[in-house]
């Protein structure tokens, strides 16, 4: 399968007669690593770099499942925390001696 769609190359390579000097040289430079994409060896670090990938999605999951396996037998979800928080703060405001306890009442 080629890199690039021929019909655009062929676009490309008409176009070239009215490329000023600096685009041309770009163009070629385009060209040149489009070449080096199609040789057999740049087909092989694809492959390779694509197995890497999925390789790394999988870890990715494993290590998403082993941290939501973890949160649900440890029992520390952040929102509930925070609701322990929330209640602690609200027990204490009620006390005299409490962290809170002077802070909130009426003088």
């Amino acid at each position: 399968m080629p890199t690039v769609d021929p019909n655009f190359m062929a676009v490309v390579q008409s176009l070239k007669p009215y490329m000023s000097k600096r685009i041309l040289n770009a163009t070629e430079i385009a060209e040149t690593l489009i070449d080096m994409l199609e040789t057999d060896q740049a087909k092989q670090i694809q492959e390779k770099m694509k197995s890497l990938i999925i390789e790394a999605q999988g870890m990715n999951q494993t290590m998403v499942m082993q941290d939501k396996k973890l949160e649900a037998e440890s029992g520390s979800n952040p929102f509930t925390l925070f609701l322990i928080l929330i209640l602690l703060i609200l027990s204490d405001l009620g006390s005299d001696g409490g962290i809170f306890g002077g802070l909130f009442k009426n003088k």
